[in-house]
């Protein structure tokens, strides 16, 4: 079992690398798995506002203003909000991830598609593909 620390750095680290957050090791919902998405939330969210093409442009979202309309779909057990984002038409045209304040509130949008393939099977994108679905 790792101590909340190792499981930190290891989520930090993924973040580095590129890795996906469904390449989390620890079981799912225990405290090593939450400090572990934390941490990698927040090194994603540093990491791209310090570098905020580091994956080039996203050809969904380049040139289209963001929608005002969004509907949360999914909180996790930290406060982090996961919400759909509409456009005009009513389509969904992106995922925006609002990080809790603790871990100074960052907001991240990203096009449906590379959210579901970066997220895996994550509580947060079964949420995603439910609302989806409906």
């Amino acid at each position: 079992m790792a101590t909340i620390e190792e499981a930190q750095a290891e989520g930090k680290a993924a973040a580095q690398k590129g890795s996906r957050r469904s390449s989390n090791p620890h079981p799912p919902q225990s405290e090593e798995w939450t400090f572990w998405m934390e941490a990698f939330d927040q090194e994603t969210a540093k990491l791209d506002r310090e570098v905020p093409d580091r994956r080039g442009p996203d050809p969904v979202l380049q040139d289209r203003p963001a929608s005002s309309a969004s509907d949360s779909v999914y909180r996790s057990a930290n406060g982090d909000d996961w919400l759909l984002e509409y456009d005009a038409a009513g389509q969904v045209v992106a995922v925006v991830h609002q990080a809790n304040a603790a871990s100074g509130g960052a907001r991240t949008r990203l096009a449906v598609d590379e959210f579901l393939q970066r997220s895996g099977d994550s509580p947060e994108a079964a949420a995603v593909r439910v609302a989806l679905s409906h």
